[in-house]
């Protein structure tokens, strides 16, 4: 390899988290903390055996190259993702049913690490909640596989 080059410039605050808030439009009013965008949850079609298994949080004022068509001729297509909540679950039935699932992304300045407890709303000694919710996925008899996903405990409609 050749010789090193200089250093680039630092980054905006010089380190810290970026991370989705998934079921909500704002970030927690923690010290630090800044909304990057808000956005809609999306992901692949619940019946088609391809595509993409993670959900993304996407821009709602989308942006495309000049020259591109939007178009995917049936190529892995996106698309917005609803609460598909039964009676006696975690979240309010009555109140998040059939309603699109917004995310807010998420800088953190002060911070440098980011984990998600399954099965705990408590943290670890050191360690600064964001914010606590349910795991939500795929139903079991639906083709398309997702990840699992902390939804906040409180979300927005």
């Amino acid at each position: 390899p050749g010789p090193m080059g200089p250093p680039g410039p630092s980054g905006k605050d010089g380190g810290g988290l970026t991370y989705i808030r998934w079921g909500r439009r704002s970030c927690p009013s923690t010290s630090g903390t800044t909304l990057v965008y808000e956005g809609l949850t999306a992901g692949s079609e619940h019946q088609h055996t391809g595509g993409g298994a993670n959900y993304i949080c996407m821009t709602k004022e989308p942006l495309y190259q000049p020259g591109t068509s939007t178009v995917n001729q049936g190529h892995s297509p996106i698309y917005g993702t609803e609460y598909e909540i039964h009676t006696s679950q975690a979240l309010n039935r009555d109140r998040t049913n059939d309603h699109n699932v917004p995310c807010a992304v998420c800088e953190v300045n002060n911070r440098s690490k980011e984990l998600m407890i399954p099965g705990t709303y408590i943290c670890p000694s050191g360690w600064t909640r964001g914010y606590n919710g349910w795991l939500l996925s795929e139903s079991q008899y639906h083709k398309g596989r997702t990840i699992y996903t902390c939804v906040d405990n409180y979300p927005d409609l």
